[in-house]
């Protein structure tokens, strides 16, 4: 019987350390090929186009706000938007648009670093964070909450006062690091 295989790779602009896609061939002697690789007596099916590894996207994102101040669209972000396994960067300069939380979201980072200003004012926003919070900018945060969550260590520090934290952690603790975070609620 003829079995058809068909692969199509959709390699992110985000791989990084020239990870790329690899394809194992190990069935039948018997195949078409179209896309050029080599088969001959010398190297006959089971053929290995390359090892398999995982492509692996960026693990940080900076915010740039060339579009607007919305958090979730991707092109205010040099990589997309934050993930809980991507830190997210406000720089202190060279924003066209600092982020504004204004409606009911749950913007996500792994660790995030405010340099810059951002401002948190919608009470149904929540803005989960799996790693370290280190404000060093301006955070208007006067509604809504700052979760941490996972299960790993986390530091938090602000030079700005936070409205509300809450912590929906299942392990590890959360360390106040430097001086002490004015809470609201």
């Amino acid at each position: 019987p003829n079995v058809c295989i068909y692969v199509e790779y959709d390699v992110a602009a985000s791989a990084v350390n020239g990870h790329t896609a690899g394809v194992e061939i190990a069935a039948s002697a018997s195949f078409t090929n179209d896309q050029a690789f080599p088969i001959a007596d010398a190297t006959p099916a089971p053929i290995n186009l390359g090892a398999a590894i995982s492509i692996v996207g960026a693990t940080s994102t900076t915010w740039d706000g060339s579009t607007n101040g919305l958090w979730t669209d991707a092109t205010n972000w040099s990589a997309g938007v934050p993930t809980s396994t991507v830190n997210c960067i406000i720089p202190s300069s060279g924003v066209t648009n600092w982020p504004a939380v204004t409606t009911a979201i749950t913007p996500v980072c792994k660790s995030v670093t405010l340099q810059g200003t951002m401002s948190m004012t919608n009470a149904g926003a929540n803005w989960d964070v799996h790693g370290d919070f280190v404000n060093t900018g301006t955070f208007t945060h006067s509604a809504g909450n700052l979760r941490f969550q996972g299960t790993a260590n986390q530091n938090f520090s602000s030079g700005s006062t936070v409205f509300s934290v809450t912590f929906g952690k299942t392990a590890g603790t959360v360390s106040v690091t430097g001086a002490n975070v004015p809470i609201t609620t």
